[in-house]
């Protein structure tokens, strides 16, 4: 995977965040935000989507993990696929 930058806003918005797991759920988020963001830079709009604005928060992944069955995930995922175009 080729690496990818964080804006300035972007780590910002990582670092005001509560992160109750520790070093564990940051590396967890980090992860997700650089295989989840599309592009090679990972702005504070990536970080709000995918995480929501707090560790675990109500972004797009804590949508995703949270559903029951595969037809809710799909409708989750479709949803966010629409705005992000739409956006």
């Amino acid at each position: 995977m080729p690496p990818k930058l964080f804006t300035a806003e972007a780590t910002l918005l990582l670092e005001a965040m509560e992160w109750p797991g520790n070093v564990r759920e940051l590396r967890n988020t980090v992860e997700r935000l650089l295989v989840l963001t599309v592009g090679e830079t990972i702005r504070s709009e990536d970080v709000d989507l995918l995480v929501g604005g707090t560790a675990g928060g109500s972004g797009l992944c804590r949508g995703l993990l949270a559903a029951e069955t595969f037809g809710q995930f799909k409708e989750v995922a479709e949803r966010a696929f629409v705005l992000q175009k739409l956006r």
